[in-house]
């Protein structure tokens, strides 16, 4: 049960960094992350999957390279911790499983 318990707070812990985290990065990226966020609403007005694609295509390459770099820096700091995040849920998955199956 121990475990669980370790488990569940890393969990918790990872999550609330993760928040915090995306939050700052976003803040100190606010130019990069409102030009996302506008790419992002454009590209969904287009209906078929390949419209969408060639739209976002078209969009990047407007990107100035501060932005560009902004953006690729909040999408790797995200991703980052998304991952981090995946990792603490599985040990929390695997510390359950371990936990079920020690009393059966």
């Amino acid at each position: 049960m121990f475990t669980v318990v370790v488990a569940l707070l890393a969990l918790v812990a990872t999550f609330l960094q993760t928040k915090t985290s995306g939050r700052e990065a976003g803040r100190a990226y606010r130019a990069a992350v409102d030009w996302w966020n506008s790419e992002d609403e454009l590209v969904a007005e287009q209906r078929w999957w390949w419209r969408r694609w060639a739209t976002r295509r078209e969009l990047r390459s407007w990107r100035d390279q501060d932005t560009a770099a902004g953006i690729r820096h909040v999408q790797s700091v995200l991703v980052g911790w998304m991952l981090l995040l995946l990792v603490a849920i599985m040990g929390l998955g695997k510390a359950i499983w371990d936990v079920a199956a020690a009393t059966l």
